[in-house]
Order: structure tokens, then C-alpha cells, then sequence
């Protein structure tokens, strides 16, 4: 609470707070226009996936920051090799669309026929991953990303900005299908706790 109150009457926090809804921001309209061109090159309107996402929707921006293994507290010979690698076991993501700066730092690995890949980081530019929930609302058609992160043996960062659908989002098996069937349909603020849950 004290560390609060200090940040909350200072300068620090209102640029932080600045600074953060500025990059929402910008990113939102961007990652929105992204599901714009994916919506067209479905053969659909380009505005199919909109409503997913205007008002209250849950996405999110943050800044990750990976503690190099060696600076762990965690004892090193009770980690086996494959654990000493990652910072982030593989994964895939489970909104819409990642859009993501690496900030310049290596380490991002996506798997491709059966074998992890590194990403090259590229100055100014962003990676984008596909979702479980736009996998899902295209029977699949498209394929959420799955990705992992390994130590690198130095400090690093990134910053990945997730488009998540609205909690009350109706997330059908195929909105692809002209009359689609949401007999098999989810809302995806449920879904979404099923999975956490699950997870842990």
C-alpha cells in the first residue's frame, strides 16, 4: 500500500500510466486492423470479427521481464537439461491475435513441423502469433501458434500486446459456415477460466 500511495502522487506513475495507454492504444487499432485483412482474406467482410471486440473487451498489454536462469534461486541441479533452456514452457496463446515486440532480445521459438524454430529479432518490427479462439472460430482453418522461450543467459524483456474477445463473446465452432451452427458455440469469458483453471 505504501509503495502504492508513493507511485500514485508522483510523476513516475503518470507517465507509466501514459505511456501504457498510449501503446494500448496504438496497438489495439493496429491488431484490429490485422483481423480486418485475416477477415478479408477469409472471404468474409472485413468487419466479421468487430463485435468481438468493441467495449470491454480483455485484452491486455504488458512488459515480461526474464530473469536469466543462472541469477535463479532455484537450485541448477534440480532443473534437467530441457529445464534449464526455457524461461517459458511452450504454450499457445489462448485469445485472438499476439502482437509482439521482442525489443530487439533472442530467444522466441516457434514450432514448425514438429521443430522449434528461433525467431530473429528484428529492429522495429513486431511478431505476430495466432490464438486459440481464432483457431477455433475457423474450424481450425487457421492454426494457433504454439511458441516457447529460452534463456539466454543475460536479462531480457518483450512486450506483447494480446486481442482477447469481450467476456461475453459468443465464440462459435465455425464462422466461416454462411449459416454458422452455434450449437457448439462458447462464450469465451468461461472458457477462458476453464482453461486457467485447468492449466493449474
Amino acid at each position: 500500500m505504501k509503495i502504492h500511495h508513493f507511485l500514485s502522487g508522483s510523476s513516475i506513475y503518470n507517465g507509466i500510466k501514459n505511456y501504457y495507454t498510449h501503446q494500448f492504444n496504438q496497438r489495439l487499432k493496429l491488431v484490429l486492423k490485422l483481423a480486418s485483412y485475416i477477415a478479408i482474406g477469409l472471404g468474409k467482410d472485413r468487419n466479421l470479427f468487430t463485435p468481438l471486440f468493441t467495449q470491454d473487451s480483455l485484452s491486455t498489454f504488458r512488459t515480461i521481464y526474464y530473469k536469466p536462469r543462472k541469477d535463479s534461486k532455484v537450485k541448477q541441479d534440480l532443473l534437467n537439461e530441457h529445464s534449464l533452456k526455457l524461461t517459458t514452457p511452450a504454450h499457445t496463446d489462448s485469445g485472438f491475435i499476439t502482437i509482439l515486440s521482442t525489443l530487439s532480445f533472442p530467444g522466441l521459438q516457434i514450432l514448425y513441423k514438429g521443430e522449434y524454430f528461433s525467431i530473429k529479432p528484428e529492429n522495429n518490427c513486431l511478431v505476430i502469433n495466432l490464438g486459440d479462439t481464432l483457431s477455433r472460430i475457423t474450424n481450425y482453418k487457421l492454426k494457433s501458434t504454439k511458441h516457447r522461450v529460452l534463456d539466454i543467459g543475460v536479462e531480457k524483456y518483450s512486450n506483447p500486446f494480446f486481442l482477447d474477445p469481450k467476456y461475453s463473446s459468443i465464440i462459435p465452432s465455425n464462422i466461416l459456415e454462411e449459416n454458422s451452427n452455434y450449437q457448439d458455440s462458447i462464450i469465451y469469458g468461461e472458457w477462458l477460466i476453464n482453461k486457467m483453471t485447468y492449466i493449474w
